[in-house]
């Protein structure tokens, strides 16, 4: 039976601390005792720790920014991302530097890049050693959509002032700066949407050196087993320490090693666990510091499914070995220990994301804290946030530095819904090692993977409707769009549209509005939890010209009895040159409990389809067995060029459309198109129609049959 160790808060103020950001505990008497599901351990057990937490937060919290997606320790400075943090209304993310004055950690810096734009995610990853900080912006597009980019930032003695913006090879390099690591004068920047030929998410790492005052790429690392590009996310995490690097490799239950020679970077290794199997995620997040480094597998069914493992690997001079495999006691399914991970000498921390706590909160989050003696690893602390409520994913992201320990929460609502905290606990063995050996980057900071598609950040499909043609000449399509998954039922998604206007001359098209609304299949009609923000519009595009806006968001499937929903369909609705137009997006999400039997692959049935004729117009009308949008495709004579609407969420079973601005007197094709709530579309054959003639048209064809 396991004994409990009591945890006794003691309040470092008696008061609130000041500073901006800064959330003391207060000082609380009774004990409380940690996770009933730890491991059992000699040492562990007679412990009675002095713990002292402070909870960090923006100085003006936002929704939606998830504080504490990404966490960086080094002595005196806490790093602290928050991709999606919106300024103006535009979510561009940002990261904020706190500094222990002694007696609380105080916010002194708020980073952002000097020309962020919308959707670019910077504080997806974070990073700092001495006076450097390395801060990811994944969705940057300098290079091409989403190709990402990795911001430097200097300490010069008063302010931390932007330094270098580093950006990958390609527009192929897709998401660079998904994970960032950072050891003196070397950055480590993971990039794990690469594109290598037809292989996606094949993924690639960089390093970067700095010397004589300019950064500089020293390599591009892949992998490749007997020639063959392999589709592993290698890059979702990174670690650096000396000369060592570790890639995280997920998707192939893998972490590579690589040594620099003096010359270059070798691989000398490629690891698993003694008893990986696949789809444990084994490499999911990684933390290195001289001879010892953790690996997290965050979906080892070690104590239940999905809850996770850490394993810890010490070089003995000839190579790698398995020193330890770290994992809860008890049941803990789907806890996905192992989410995040740090290391400092003889302290290693595992954030476990998604577990219950110890209040039977749904996805509260918890943090472990392990201790060597003798190289045996036993767990010496379990940490909670005392405020701790369902959802708050604390755990997400973890650091450790100097007996202090810092846990991300990037979805706590506190100022706002998921605007997120961090929290700081003090009074733990400091563990030795170097200072600022606190972690390495993983999939547990900004975006995280989950129960999903096996590809997490992956380009959608587009419906029919993903072009559009309006008159006068204006075209619109989906530029690109991207989702990426940050938990089993949610993620984040970024699309691109293009304008053209292809007239030789006359006035502007302007593009002045734009509706996204989203449907599930089942229930029909049910929407899921989701936002989204423009940027760009309105957008004016001159005769001859292009131009694109982008849209951006986050979703949260719906749960229901049977399961979290399959299909995701994203609509868009809008004015351009006072037309209505309509674009479709459908994406595959399947969350817990949904199977690919759950999904609605059948379309609706279109039946009675009717027109009724005007001079300058017609209204088109018809039935389907379900509730499905409602869109016609026409054109004057044979050819099938416009398209009108009854525009998003007016699902129904009755349709009717209303055509404009037809030549009387013309004959004009058309057909009609309905989709349901799963994305399911079905379309009409080509009919035909003849507008009514005007009234001198009418006298005049008499009087010529004469």
């Amino acid at each position: 039976m396991l004994k409990p160790i009591a945890l006794v808060l003691a309040a470092a103020l008696v008061g609130a601390a000041s500073g901006p950001g800064v959330n003391r505990a207060p000082e609380i008497e009774a004990a409380r005792p940690a996770d009933p599901g730890r491991l059992e351990s000699p040492a562990a057990a007679e412990v009675v720790q002095a713990l002292v937490e402070a909870r960090l937060s923006a100085a003006t919290p936002v929704a939606g920014a998830r504080f504490g997606s990404t966490v960086a320790l080094d002595g005196e400075w806490a790093v602290i991302g928050a991709p999606g943090e919106a300024a103006g209304g535009v979510i561009t993310g940002a990261a904020y530097v706190f500094r222990y004055n002694g007696t609380s950690w105080v916010q002194t810096a708020r980073l952002t890049a000097s020309d962020a734009g919308a959707g670019d995610a910077f504080g997806q990853s974070v990073a700092i050693d001495a006076d450097l900080i390395v801060v990811g912006a994944s969705g940057d597009d300098d290079r091409g959509g989403n190709t990402g980019a990795a911001y430097l930032f200097r300490y010069n003695g008063a302010s931390w002032t932007e330094e270098a913006k580093l950006l990958p090879n390609s527009p192929s390099d897709m998401w660079f700066g998904f994970t960032v690591a950072v050891d003196g004068d070397t950055v480590a920047v993971g990039t794990p949407y690469s594109f290598v030929g037809a292989t996606t998410n094949s993924g690639a790492a960089y390093i970067f050196q700095h010397s004589g005052g300019v950064w500089a790429q020293v390599v591009k690392l892949a992998t490749r087993t007997g020639g063959a590009v392999l589709s592993d996310a290698f890059g979702w995490a990174v670690a650096l320490n000396g000369g060592t690097l570790l890639v995280g490799a997920y998707l192939a239950d893998a972490v590579f090693v690589y040594n620099w020679n003096g010359s270059s970077w070798a691989r000398s290794a490629r690891l698993s666990g003694g008893d990986t199997v696949a789809g444990d995620r084994f490499g999911y997040s990684v933390a290195i510091e001289g001879d010892t480094f953790v690996v997290g597998a965050a979906e080892d069914d070690a104590a239940g499914t999905n809850s996770g493992s850490a394993y810890v690997f010490q070089s003995g001079g000839t190579g790698w070995t398995q020193q330890a495999k770290l994992a809860l006691g008890g049941v803990h399914t789907g806890s996905r220990f192992g989410w995040s991970v740090a290391i400092q000498g003889d302290i290693v921390v595992v954030g476990a994301r998604e577990s219950k706590g110890e209040g039977d909160r749904t996805e509260a989050g918890a943090a472990y804290v392990y201790e060597r003696i003798e190289d045996t690893w036993s767990l010496h602390q379990a940490l909670f946030a005392r405020d701790a409520a369902s959802q708050d994913h604390f755990g997400a992201s973890v650091a450790f530095d100097s007996g202090v320990a810092l846990v991300g929460a990037p979805d706590k609502d506190l100022g706002g819904l998921d605007a997120g905290a961090a929290y700081v606990y003090s009074g733990l063995p400091a563990g030795g090692g170097d200072d600022g050996g606190g972690g390495g980057g993983g999939g547990g900071g900004g975006g995280g993977d989950d129960d999903g598609p096996s590809q997490p950040c992956e380009m959608m499909m587009t419906a029919d409707e993903s072009a559009e043609a309006v008159a006068g000449g204006v075209n619109l399509t989906w530029a690109s769009a991207f989702r990426c998954v940050d938990a089993p039922d949610q993620g984040r998604y970024k699309f691109t549209v293009a304008v053209s206007n292809s007239a030789a001359s006359g006035a502007s098209a302007i593009v002045s509005s734009l509706n996204l609304t989203h449907t599930t299949p089942r229930p029909r009609g049910q929407a899921p939890d989701a936002t989204f923000q423009v940027s760009g519009l309105p957008l004016t595009v001159a005769p001859g010209a292009s131009g694109t806006f982008t849209v951006v968001g986050t979703y949260a499937l719906v749960s229901t009895d049977e399961g979290n929903k399959a299909n995701l369909h994203f609509c868009a609705s809008g004015q351009a040159q006072d037309e209505a137009f309509y674009l479709g997006l459908n994406a595959l999400l399947r969350g817990p409990g949904a199977t690919e039997e759950d999904e609605d692959t059948a379309p609706p049935v279109i039946m009675n389809v009717s027109v009724t004729p005007a001079q300058r117009g017609a209204t088109v009308r018809w039935t389907t067995d379900e509730p499905a949008s409602s869109r016609v495709i026409y054109g004057q004579g044979l050819t099938l060029s416009l398209a009108a609407s009854r525009g998003c969420g007016a699902a129904a079973s009755s349709h009717q459309v209303d055509l404009g601005g037809l030549l009387p007197g013309a004959p004009h094709s058309y057909r009609v198109e309905s989709r349901d709530g799963a994305g399911n579309v079905a379309v009409s054959e080509t009919a035909f129609f003849t507008t009514r003639a005007s009234s001198l048209l009418t006298l005049y064809i008499p009087l010529l049959v004469r």
